[in-house]
């Protein structure tokens, strides 16, 4: 339910996608930072946006707490 969750999951799926996934950290970092900035902005705005709808739906259905 987290638009963090939905980003994340976003960079996750675009890292995956590369032919030359590299087990150095180093390469790594570089590929995540080059990721992240190739997120659309829109793509993260679109879930922050979505979260009163969500929690509007969602809300009704639960009873107490949630645990997490």
């Amino acid at each position: 339910m987290s638009p963090v969750e939905h980003v994340l999951d976003m960079l996750k799926q675009r890292i995956y996608r590369r032919r030359n996934i590299t087990k150095h950290l180093i390469k790594l970092h570089e590929a995540l930072l080059d990721e992240w900035d190739n997120i659309p902005q829109r793509c993260s705005a679109s879930n922050v946006c979505s979260m009163g709808r969500i929690c509007s739906e969602q809300l009704p259905t639960r009873v107490g707490y949630t645990r997490n």
